[in-house]
């Protein structure tokens, strides 16, 4: 065995024996570390989550009290609301019953406008039947006069 060759190789097994109790040192260290560092977070959470749950229940033992306290004035507020409601129903419905009534009375006008429409048509019609007749009579009136010797007129 060459003094060469062991020298490096000792070397290294003293290396090894040197710094193999640092490195378990280490990694104690490391995983005591780690151990810690699980062991705050978790207790970080549970300090938030209990505070949260606290807040949440004042939250909504706040939202309880308010809603209690403002039922009341929501109560005698909506009761004006709903009085004045029923007021603007009751004349909507009387307006409504108007407009029907003088729907209603619009519509016979109409009717009877309607009627006299026909009858004065028929009115019309006769008259200028008559007048047609007349002008009829004036125009054979014409020619009979015309007809009639000169000396007769005289």
């Amino acid at each position: 065995m060459d003094p060469v060759v062991l020298f490096p190789e000792s070397m290294a097994t003293a290396l090894i024996f040197v710094t193999r109790p640092f490195s378990l040192c280490k990694l104690a260290i490391m995983i005591s570390l780690k151990i810690m560092f699980i062991a705050i977070h978790t207790w970080i959470e549970l300090l938030v989550v209990t505070i949260n749950f606290h807040l949440n229940m004042f939250r909504k033992a706040m939202v309880c009290f308010t809603g209690l306290i403002l039922f009341p004035v929501r109560v005698l507020t909506a009761l004006p609301r709903e009085k004045m409601l029923e007021d603007h129903l009751l004349q909507m419905q009387i307006e409504m019953d108007n407009l029907i009534w003088e729907r209603k009375e619009i519509h016979g006008q109409f009717q009877t406008s309607v009627k006299e429409i026909r009858i004065l048509g028929s009115m019309l019609v006769e008259v200028e039947e008559e007048n047609d007749k007349a002008i009829a009579k004036i125009e054979l009136l014409k020619v009979e006069v015309s007809a009639l010797p000169f000396s007769k007129l005289s």
